[in-house]
């Protein structure tokens, strides 16, 4: 789930200049990432994170060893707001 007109392509300029914060399940704990999908996925729909502009999405990744939740973000730049910021909310 991507912001309208964003593309999950780091060749997008929404994101060109952005980076990610990866949460990763063991394939056994299918609930964790459901749990952790729709969590973030409700707190980005429900305006909850402080620095929601430098959100650019939010991708599932399903894969045989492990899945991932990865939040894609504007800028990777200034890590100690991004810190800030999404701590409260994303999954670590």
């Amino acid at each position: 789930m991507f912001k309208a007109g964003v593309e999950p392509k780091w060749e997008d300029p929404e994101c060109a200049n952005g980076g990610k914060w990866t949460y990763v399940v063991a394939n056994s704990r299918k609930q964790a990432l459901d749990k952790a999908w729709l969590e973030t996925l409700m707190a980005l729909i429900g305006e909850q994170f402080d620095e929601a502009d430098e959100i650019c999405g939010l991708v599932a990744s399903v894969r045989q060893k492990q899945d991932k939740l990865s939040l894609w973000t504007r800028t990777k730049s200034n890590e100690a707001v991004l810190v800030r910021c999404f701590s409260s909310h994303f999954v670590h």
